[in-house]
């Protein structure tokens, strides 16, 4: 059988909340990845942010805060 650990995976990237988005950040820079896809917090849900445009991908799979 495998341990499982809940070890901080500082080499994965990481995500930072600013108001209503979340964004990813590099794990060797720290900085802020705006070039890739954001999240935005509606709610409940959780929605894609096209890094392009801005625009919510609402026809994109959201996902549910519990």
């Amino acid at each position: 059988m495998s341990s499982t650990t809940n070890n901080v995976q500082y080499h994965e990237p990481a995500y930072k909340r600013i108001g209503d988005r979340v964004y990813e950040v590099g794990p060797q820079t720290g900085n802020i990845q705006y070039h890739k896809p954001s999240y935005k917090i509606e709610g409940d849900r959780i929605y894609e942010v096209s890094p392009s445009t801005g625009n919510v991908q609402y026809h994109k799979p959201s996902y549910v805060i519990k």
